[in-house]
């Protein structure tokens, strides 16, 4: 088991530049450029299912002053370097990209019929060509690629939703508190590199509290307390770091952050409340390590539920339970307290939509901070919601069942409805 929990961490922490659904736009398009010869096309289009659409439309293109899928698309194509993952647009030199509205005309994005919650597949027209990439099930995963008369279908979709591969089966397979157990039998030097991500957001947080970037929640936080407007306290620190980073990132700066679950808010609210948390009680690193690894993998488990990508925010909802069962592990608190906090999330944010990556998502994800730190802190005293209370059940697995079954049943028409108002503003 210690081997498959490592292996699941390696696959779903690393780091991610930009937004990953437009990200992986450009990866698909880098792709489908290594087939053609020209930075000249004819026609591009973008096929993308809802919730990749949802999540990408409306958030910042690193090494650009540009939003957009259709953006995306043409960075990738151009200097896109397909071989670097999620860090795809990491080498780009903005100085030599070509006049973006030029092309834009030639790009077409539309929303594939498919039940899949990440699908990205790009169809590109030059000199005679038609060459395409599809990617499925995770933001780097693809799945066909090359000239289309090579590929025997296209277009032809999985209609599965599911969002981890079977090879993790067993670990969601386990209860949350025996995943936990596991992560305290590894030893020492094989769990300290998920103190990279640690390093990795915290120096992206201390960017957005250096310059107002994006919306600025993390920035005005500081000055709230600067002013006394508000108290410098665990829960607000944790607040201000996750929601600060947050700021960097959906303002489209070209920086990387440690992502979890396919998602870069997912890894800032999974780690940074920990962070936080560090920096005023100074546990060991392996102790941290442990803890951060526990918070990625309650965030797996939860988002194997729910989906990949949900109607549901999954970087306030399922990263802002995970990060409080590491926050309540790492205060030493029992098994009753650390699912406890999880219930306590749920209880409180359970309810918080997804409406695509953008600017404000920064607010989310303070509140979900904030709350993950307080729902642990609540828990560590004894004070945890009731089963019964809404969708809360006996057991935490029953509970993210539930959770589950609101996210892929009740809101799917919430999903459609906010995905048409997105289009229409």
């Amino acid at each position: 088991m210690k081997e498959l929990i490592l292996e699941l961490l390696r696959q779903e922490v690393k780091p991610a530049m930009g937004c990953t659904e437009p990200i992986a736009v450009a990866l698909a398009a880098a792709k489908v450029r290594e087939f053609c010869d020209s930075d000249e096309f004819d026609k591009m289009q973008i096929i993308l299912s809802a919730n990749i659409f949802k999540n990408g439309l409306a958030v910042g293109i690193p090494h650009t002053n540009f939003t957009g899928l259709d953006v995306a698309g043409l960075v990738g194509y151009w200097q896109g370097n397909a071989n670097a993952g999620l860090e795809v647009l990491a080498d780009v030199d903005e100085s030599k990209l070509p006049e973006f509205s030029k092309f834009l005309p030639k790009v077409e994005v539309s929303i594939a019929d498919t039940e899949q919650k990440v699908f990205v597949q790009i169809i590109v027209e030059a000199k005679g060509k038609k060459c395409q990439a599809t990617i499925q099930e995770l933001h780097d995963n693809f799945t066909d690629y090359g000239p289309v008369e090579d590929l025997v279908v296209l277009q032809v979709v999985d209609k599965s939703s599911q969002s981890t591969p079977n090879k993790f089966a067993k670990i969601f397979a386990l209860d949350v508190y025996e995943i936990i157990q596991e992560v305290e039998k590894i030893p020492t030097e094989e769990i300290l590199f998920m103190l990279d991500g640690a390093r990795m957001n915290e120096a992206v947080a201390k960017m957005g509290l250096e310059k107002k970037m994006g919306m600025g929640v993390g920035y005005t936080i500081k000055e709230l307390v600067a002013e006394g407007r508000i108290g410098n306290h665990l829960p607000t620190i944790a607040s201000q770091l996750t929601a600060a980073a947050a700021d960097v990132r959906m303002s489209g700066a070209d920086v990387p952050v440690m992502s979890s679950n396919g998602s870069g808010n997912n890894g800032l609210t999974a780690i940074l409340p920990l962070v936080a948390y560090a920096k005023i009680y100074h546990p060991s690193d392996e102790d941290l390590a442990k803890a951060i690894a526990i918070s990625h993998l309650v965030n797996s488990y939860v988002k194997n539920s729910i989906g990949r990508l949900s109607p549901i925010c999954s970087c306030g909802v399922s990263a802002g339970a995970s990060s409080s069962a590491g926050l309540v592990w790492l205060m030493g608190g029992d098994r009753e307290q650390i699912e406890g906090a999880v219930k306590n999330v749920f209880g409180n944010v359970a309810g918080m939509l997804c409406d695509g990556a953008k600017d404000g998502c920064a607010l989310k994800l303070s509140t979900a901070a904030y709350f993950s730190v307080a729902s642990a802190l609540f828990a560590s005293k004894g004070t945890i919601i009731k089963a019964g209370d809404g969708i809360i059940a006996q057991t935490l697995e029953e509970t993210i069942h539930n959770l589950g079954r609101v996210s892929k049943e009740g809101l799917y028409p919430a999903d459609m409805a906010m995905i048409d108002v997105m289009r229409k503003n």
